[in-house]
């Protein structure tokens, strides 16, 4: 297995696209063939049934374009699909009218293709920053991290993990622009590549600070900041125009549940108890389970399970993102890339934790927080046992997820 990895830059990532989907594979088929049906299951073949919650969004928008009404957008219940970033939709929209075909089998493997290339582009960004074993095992954590399976549901995940690669290969080449371009194309697509766009903009700035400062350079790293958003400003522009309302994509999210005021959310983002009080949820997931043993499964408690599993994938991803995270900045050079990442946990504490959704989406919205793979590889790289214990948790719970996709339950 040495011998196969070592040779060339393909194979390896090859290996971990195929080992990927045939985790989610096996998930899926468990789901369609012993899992009972969850309450959120669509029907109308495989791939339709894996379109679903975000993903139904973005479709919406590709095939209907863009509707607002402000008298209703910010009521909750009333959803309107403002807040799904256009590029994805546009790509979508862009692949149907190529093949002439809107069969839900082509959504699925659009998705999937950004995930596999996104695979061969972190491991090319990890054969350049870390030693070929830590570059092979963060390449397998990345490949088997559970989020892999919104590549299949319809979701922009791995285009937007794409755009954060490439920045981040850009940068570490000291291709300046080229990062900051691959940036504002990323903010097109998701509001998590504004923070990593955030941490490199910050280290611009830290590097002119600890260097000749010369104001001269000010109107580059303006020109920076703004090309590194541009995808986002661009949107806002388009919003206002069409929309009559350049900030409709942020009311629009009043209808998912109005955000605490920012000093409520300040006091949730440092009170540490309250991170080990949201785990406790996970700990009922073993609870329902057992439960079940004794033939009391019912509707409601099989709704407790799912929505606790979620919790339980919720934590580890959490516990694993903030090791991840402090290895990359002892190991992982140079140092943008690492506070790239810390800047995408910022925003995730403050825009979810801190708020009334607690910890959701931990493993989706925190994957393109690339140097949190890149230091659990060099963590893990010097004992195979560790590694090996790792990705079998983590490839149970991409089976999980697979599971979860394939027979309607709680994924989002």
């Amino acid at each position: 297995m040495d011998r196969f990895i070592r040779r060339g830059g393909w194979r390896f990532p090859l290996a971990m696209s195929a080992v990927m989907l045939a985790l989610l594979g096996i998930g899926m088929a468990l789901g369609v063939m012993l899992v009972p049906r969850g309450p959120w299951y669509r029907g109308g073949g495989f791939a339709n049934s894996l379109i679903s919650w975000d993903g139904l969004w973005y479709l919406d928008v590709a095939q209907h374009g863009y509707s607002w009404n402000p008298s209703t957008g910010m009521l909750p219940g009333h959803y309107q699909n403002p807040d799904f970033y256009p590029l994805y939709p546009l790509i979508e929209r862009l692949v149907m009218d190529i093949l002439r075909n809107s069969a839900p089998a082509v959504f699925v493997a659009t998705g999937t293709a950004f995930g596999i290339a996104s695979v061969f582009a972190f491991e090319r960004l990890a054969r350049r920053l870390l030693a070929p074993d830590a570059a092979r095992g963060a390449t397998a954590i990345y490949a088997f991290w559970p989020a892999s399976v919104y590549f299949t549901m319809g979701y922009p995940t791995g285009l937007i993990n794409l755009c954060a690669l490439a920045a981040l290969s850009a940068y570490v080449e000291r291709r300046y622009w080229r990062p900051a371009l691959w940036c504002g194309i990323g903010t097109a697509a998701a509001p998590t590549l504004v923070f990593l766009a955030a941490g490199l903009c910050l280290d611009q700035g830290l590097a002119w600070l600890s260097g000749t400062r010369d104001v001269r350079e000010i109107p580059r790293l303006i020109g920076f900041g703004l090309l590194s958003v541009s995808g986002l400003i661009g949107f806002i522009i388009f919003q206002w125009i069409a929309l009559h309302d350049p900030l409709a994509f942020i009311k629009a999210q009043d209808a998912w549940g109005t955000s605490p005021p920012a000093l409520v959310r300040l006091d949730r983002l440092f009170d540490i108890p309250r991170y080990f009080h949201l785990q406790t949820q996970a700990f009922q997931f073993f609870r329902h389970v057992h439960a079940t043993r004794n033939g009391r499964m019912t509707p409601a408690l099989r709704r407790d399970i799912q929505y606790n599993e979620q919790f339980m994938l919720n934590g580890i991803s959490f516990v694993l993102v903030l090791a991840g995270l402090m290895a990359a900045f002892r190991r992982v050079r140079p140092l943008a890339v690492p506070l790239a990442a810390l800047a995408g946990l910022i925003g995730y504490l403050w825009f979810i934790v801190a708020t009334n959704q607690n910890m959701t989406a931990t493993p989706r919205l925190l994957y393109p927080a690339i140097a949190v793979f890149l230091g659990l590889g060099a963590l893990t790289a010097r004992s195979r046992l560790l590694l090996a214990a790792l990705l079998s948790l983590l490839g149970a719970l991409t089976v999980m997820n697979g599971v979860a996709a394939a027979s309607g339950y709680f994924l989002i």
